[in-house]
């Protein structure tokens, strides 16, 4: 059966300095059916001196696309137990190959997957229509699982919530990571939409420097769900079980303690699963 879906394959390329902001990012790609093919056609000299990682597009509906990037797994060390109450202590962690959404899910992709079409469509001036780019919030956990459900019926595949360990690898930048203290920056206001610029609302998704691997928002905008029940790290646990959930991340009314990437803040950041805030989101993931 034909999906409703295409998708294009390319290769991002990023400066060392990830100094860009997606707009101003390009890459190349080809559309093809709903098989993904690692066919790039990028010349050499233009990754000369750059970073290249592989973009998938999807675009659902016909109309509405998101980006993943896809990020080569490996060991880190993750938490930080000297750092701070809400850090866990630091254990080594091994994460598969994966992917995750370039960006936090938008308004308007929830709105095309979950309703047929984004419900500002025809009031191009209205404050919603404004608003189709910034991330969508204000979701439990449970709402991404249904959204997650619908969203893999279009596409074919299997889309899920980053576990936490994933999450917090893409973070700090993968193996290209350069040991930041935000994610893609010491600078928090390079790479976060947070208390002190963003007004105390969302901002549109991909518009501060991205980190090491090409992705953007994982600092501030809003909070992210991860997969994860809560508990400490060490201690066996049920990624789809428990009623507390995992998220990470800073959103635009915290202050800057709350943004460091090793850290789960906020008083060990989790919350109820069928909990909706203004300030939670998430971005998905796919395994490689």
């Amino acid at each position: 059966m034909k999906k409703n879906v295409l998708i294009s394959v390319g290769v991002i390329a990023l400066l060392c300095s990830c100094s860009k902001s997606l707009t101003d990012l390009g890459y190349e790609s080809r559309a093809i059916n709903t098989n993904v093919h690692n066919e790039n056609q990028v010349s050499s000299s233009f990754l000369q001196g750059f970073y290249a990682q592989k973009i998938t597009k999807y675009t659902v509906r016909k109309h509405t696309s998101f980006t993943m990037v896809s990020v080569e797994g490996g060991t880190y060390t993750m938490g930080d137990s000297a750092c701070s109450n809400y850090a866990d202590y630091a254990r080594e962690v091994t994460v598969n190959n994966f992917a995750i959404g370039q960006c936090e899910v938008t308004q308007e992709l929830w709105e095309t997957v979950m309703y047929g079409k984004p419900i500002y469509a025809k009031k191009k001036h209205s404050y919603l229509y404004a608003m189709r780019y910034t991330p969508m919030g204000c979701v439990s956990w449970d709402d991404c699982q249904k959204f997650i459900k619908k969203l893999n019926k279009l596409t074919g595949k299997k889309f899920r919530l980053p576990t936490e360990a994933e999450w917090e690898f893409a973070a700090r930048g993968g193996k290209l990571s350069k040991g930041y203290i935000y994610s893609g920056s010491d600078v928090l206001d390079s790479v976060a939409w947070h208390r002190g610029n963003s007004g105390r609302m969302p901002h549109r998704v991909g518009t501060k420097q991205p980190n090491e691997l090409g992705i953007y928002d994982m600092t501030g905008n809003v909070n992210e769900w991860c997969q994860d029940g809560m508990d400490y790290y060490g201690k066996n646990r049920s990624l789809n079980s428990g009623a507390f959930k995992v998220y990470r991340g800073g959103y635009y009314r915290y202050d800057d303690n709350n943004y460091i990437v090793r850290l789960k803040t906020h008083h060990g950041q989790a919350s109820f699963h069928d909990q909706r805030l203004p300030g939670r989101g998430f971005r998905l993931a796919l395994s490689e």
